[in-house]
């Protein structure tokens, strides 16, 4: 079985990064976690020294993505 996570991508010039991903397999609520969580760490967010966070159905961290 796959999960369906949403990415949290982060925009600089042409380049993008993935700032997080949010479990969205039966998580009725994982695009506004979403946009919460890119709201929250998004201007604080280095593309060159920080890694994606993965999140759980329930919006907590679950662990760094690899």
């Amino acid at each position: 079985m796959h999960n369906l996570l949403i990415p949290l991508l982060l925009f600089h010039s042409v380049l993008s990064f993935a700032l997080g991903y949010v479990e969205a397999v039966g998580n009725a609520k994982a695009n506004g976690q979403a946009r919460e969580i890119a709201d929250r760490d998004a201007s604080s967010f280095n593309c060159k020294r920080d890694r994606a966070k993965h999140y759980g159905a329930g919006g907590n961290l679950v662990n760094e993505s690899q």
